[in-house]
Order: C-alpha cells, then structure tokens, then sequence
C-alpha cells in the first residue's frame, strides 16, 4: 500500500526516523509519500525509489534534496536512545569505501560523507529529525542554499585560499552549526 493513502499520523516515530537517517545519508532527492509503502502484515513504511539519491557535491543536485517527512509531526520527536547509538556507531570511512566499491565518484563520495558528518554532530547534540533535515534542505521557494551547502562552500573557500584542511574546516563549521541551530 502507498503512504499516500493514509494520513501521516498513521506512521510510526521509528519508521519516520529510519527512513529519515537513510535519506539524510544517501541525501534523497526526492522523498514523498508516494515512494513510501506500507507493510500489508506488519503496517512498516518501507521506503522504495531511491533513484534520485546520492547527488555529487559538485552539482547543482545537491540543492535538490527534498524530505517530505519534514512536515509529518514523528520528525520533531527526539530519536530514541537506539537510534542516536546507531547514529554514532556510524562507521563513515567505511561507507566511503564501500560508495567507492560501488563505482560511485568521489563528488558522491564526499556529499555522503557530509551529510552523514553533519547528521552525527547533531545527534550527538540531540537535534531532532526535522532539526536536522532543515540543514540539509532548501527553504521556502529553495533559491537560496541548504546550511549543509553554505558549509561546503566556506569550507572549500577556506580550502582554496586559506590552504585549510577541507575536512577539518567542514567539521568545525558544522559542530558550530550543530551546537546552534534549532528551528
């Protein structure tokens, strides 16, 4: 059965927050209700079409990402003690390698790791779903940048003329950004 046939009050916390930390990591492009289906036996949401995931840093994609969960109210709930230990026990190195197995570029390589950076610092400072996924989405009429797509480019400014180490400067941007930011 499709999520668009029931209301999204329907939906359990878990499932909104699983199928919200997998879209947060792969930065889903095109998450709505419409590619989520419910369980017949168990009434899970299983999340399908993720054929506009994984968009490189490098592209305009990256300002397309788009998580229709953030308007359910499950996002504004605080993550369960399992899923911020699954959150932490994030092994982010190791999905490179394994973004790299797959033939995946590294402009995916490093979008993920971004993402899925940012996701970890704001757990660790007990951000909620919708909190995080705000960073990482265009607001209003998403003409401006994401916080996630602001961050990488100051990060590879201060990379280009500052010769800072890109990935040290995007985590002290983003713990700044994580320790601040609540919507």
């Amino acid at each position: 059965e499709d999520a668009e046939d029931f209301g999204s009050g329907l939906f359990a916390v878990e499932d909104i927050h699983r199928i919200g930390v997998l879209d947060i990591r792969i930065l889903n492009c095109d998450r709505h209700s419409g590619n989520l289906m419910r369980n017949k036996r168990t009434g899970k949401l299983v999340p399908i079409d993720h054929g506009s995931s994984f968009p490189s840093a490098f592209s305009d994609k990256l300002g397309e990402v788009s998580f229709e969960w953030l308007q359910y109210p499950q996002a504004k709930v605080p993550f369960s003690p399992e899923v911020l230990q699954a959150i932490a026990d994030i092994d982010i190195e190791e999905d490179a390698s394994k973004i790299r197995e797959a033939g995946l570029n590294e402009g995916i390589v490093l979008s993920t790791w971004m993402s899925t950076t940012l996701l970890k610092l704001c757990a660790k400072e007990n951000k909620t779903l919708f909190d995080i996924g705000t960073l990482m989405q265009r607001k209003g009429d998403r003409r401006e940048p994401s916080a996630l797509e602001a961050i990488f480019r100051e990060a590879l400014e201060a990379a280009i003329e500052e010769e800072a180490n890109f990935f040290e400067e995007f985590v002290s941007l983003a713990q700044r950004l994580a320790q601040r930011h609540t919507v």
